[in-house]
């Protein structure tokens, strides 16, 4: 019985290094795979998913704001664009009617108009002691 004993132990004792052996390499290999795994699969972590999603709100927000201010911008722009040509159009028909009334022919049919007279004669105020008189 001795020799089955020490080819019992020289069994168990094979068979417990080939486990060890085997626990080894199975925490070698699964270190290397969780290495491999976080190296390659980072972007799974829960803090860079929420770092990407706060840049995707920040970006969101500020391509939000960048298009109300261009909307906003575009819209007063063309909201003075009509101002401008409705005041230019304006300003053109004031120039056609002030080049009518100060046209000589005009200002001499207002004058006779408004009762004014041609003067027949002149007194000049240069020469001392003259006063000008309505002609007779």
């Amino acid at each position: 019985m001795e020799g089955y004993g020490m080819a019992a132990v020289a069994q168990r004792s094979v068979a417990a290094e080939v486990q060890r052996e085997t626990t080894v390499r199975e925490i070698r290999t699964t270190r290397r795979s969780t290495r491999r795994r976080h190296k390659m699969a980072h972007w799974k972590s829960p803090k860079f998913l929420l770092v990407m999603m706060g840049f995707g709100l920040v970006f969101g927000f500020c391509f939000v704001n960048t298009y109300a201010n261009l909307a906003v911008t575009g819209y007063s722009r063309d909201k003075l664009s009509n101002t401008y040509n409705e005041e230019k159009l304006k300003n053109e028909d004031l120039k056609v009617q002030w080049n009518l009334l100060t046209s000589p022919h005009n200002v001499v049919a207002a004058a006779e108009k408004s009762g004014m007279i041609y003067a027949k004669d002149y007194d000049y105020l240069g020469k001392p002691k003259t006063v000008a008189s309505a002609p007779e």
